[in-house]
């Protein structure tokens, strides 16, 4: 499991040289909703191993703060096609990429899993969690390319973590070799709007008096046993008790996950 904190040169070069809040913050002051946390930015693009001259292909442009690092890492020579569903995320970005000088980059607005660069590219990166790896974007890859994505490995929701993949030289020949924690907001054909509940894999779904969302994402529920998932749910909801977990206070729930 990688939970490096320290950064190749390259990539503290680049986190040197764009300024995160250029891209993050909001009018107000807040960060944008689509941000993701920079050290886990980083991390991930340390393991992409990006080089000068690479073309690379981002799923999930968002703030735009990761496109502006992987268009230092590529340098002049280089050039990031980055895709996102939301029109307005993707117009923000390109203002802001825009007037911080970043010229080696085509942003596009569409569905970033069935959406193509145009052009065979070294690298791929997601920032939204994917079922499975497309077999487009490994069509799509040159021998020897890397992919760095967050993926389920579960058919339960939330359930994902980050790998990284490595494409031999036939496309189907994907080899995975690192695993990394970390939250993102899943993939979706549809704009994403709020994130408490997933957009795939809840079994269940109901919500208190409080207008709070409760959800499950089980297995059992799908076995058709004549159980009325909404109102267990709600009972689980309205009946439910403090008890102690199986951890003490030096385990991490993350690991025991």
């Amino acid at each position: 499991m990688a939970t490096a904190m320290t950064f190749s040169p390259t990539v503290q070069h680049a986190l040197h040289h764009v300024t995160e809040i250029r891209y993050t913050l909001q009018g107000d002051g807040s960060k944008l909703p689509q941000t993701s946390a920079p050290e886990i930015i980083a991390t991930m693009l340390d393991l992409l191993q990006v080089a000068p001259g690479h073309r690379i292909l981002e799923i999930g442009t968002g703030s735009g703060y990761s496109t502006a690092l992987l268009s230092h890492l590529v340098g002049d020579t280089g050039h990031v096609t980055s895709i996102d569903i939301d029109p307005d995320l993707t117009r923000r970005a390109a203002q802001r990429l825009r007037a911080d000088g970043r010229a080696n980059i085509t942003l596009l607005s569409g569905d970033g899993v069935i959406s193509v660069a145009g052009h065979p590219v070294d690298r791929i990166i997601a920032w939204a969690s994917l079922e499975r790896i497309p077999h487009m974007w490994a069509r799509q890859t040159v021998p020897g390319a890397i992919m760095v994505t967050p993926v389920q490995v579960t058919d339960l929701a939330k359930t994902f973590l980050v790998v990284r993949v490595h494409r031999g030289e036939h496309h189907a020949s994907l080899t995975a070799d690192r695993l990394l924690q970390a939250g993102f907001a899943e993939a979706s054909p549809e704009i994403l709007d709020q994130w408490i509940v997933p957009p795939r894999g809840v079994d269940a779904l109901t919500r208190d008096a409080d207008e709070r969302p409760w959800w499950l994402s089980a297995r059992w529920l799908r076995s058709g046993g004549g159980q009325n998932e909404s109102e267990l749910l709600q009972q689980l909801v309205t009946s439910r008790r403090q008890a102690a977990g199986p951890l003490d206070e030096q385990d991490d729930a993350a690991d025991f996950y």
